[in-house]
């Protein structure tokens, strides 16, 4: 972990027996969808799981769904470059895509509340 991050409590295996946090459910939702190509729901599940990090305001979280999302735009781009939510079908439409977006959109977070830690 770089040194200066906030250590992400969300993101910890949970104690035995406790329920997983929301960000760590819906990531593993995210991941599952898109194991299977649903691609679609594994961005909603994504943005979804954003959304809980930065409610939480655990960065380490919001890195993580960053990081996922450059992933997961990188198999679809590799795998399936036709599909709606590639880089590929973005460009058609002169738009960066959503999962560009969504890792843009985890990054500006992580600077909000890193400013507010200052």
């Amino acid at each position: 972990m770089p040194s200066g991050r906030v250590r992400s409590e969300m993101a910890d295996s949970p104690a035995v027996g406790a329920r997983p946090s929301l960000f760590v459910r819906l990531l593993a939702e995210s991941r599952e969808a898109h194991a299977s190509g649903q691609y679609e729901v594994a961005y909603h599940a994504l943005t979804a799981a954003m959304h809980a990090a930065d409610d939480a305001g655990d960065i380490a979280a919001l890195e993580t769904a960053g990081l996922e999302a450059a992933a997961q735009l990188q198999h679809i781009d590799q795998h399936t470059p036709e599909h709606r939510l590639s880089t590929k079908s973005a460009a058609r439409h002169v738009h960066p895509g959503v999962y560009t977006l969504l890792a843009r959109q985890t990054a500006m977070h992580v600077q909000m509340h890193e400013a507010r830690r200052r």
